[in-house]
């Protein structure tokens, strides 16, 4: 994880999301918060997850968490 931030920042990305539906807790202790799940697939829109959830329905307990960098 702390390699994948080292390298967000080199790319001056201003802040990282992820999504969870069952690990929500473990990113809260390590100094994410919690997020709008449409912010988050905005900022996300390429990724295929996003595609996929787009196409077949998010997941009615799916969260979003993000990190400023």
């Amino acid at each position: 994880m702390e390699q994948s931030i080292a390298f967000a920042r080199s790319q001056g990305l201003q802040r990282l999301y992820l999504f969870s539906k069952d690990t929500g807790t473990y990113f809260l202790g390590l100094g994410w918060s919690e997020a709008c799940v449409e912010t988050a697939a905005s900022a996300l829109q390429m990724a295929p997850q996003v595609k996929r959830y787009e196409r077949v329905g998010w997941y009615p307990d799916e969260s979003a968490f993000v990190r400023p960098l």
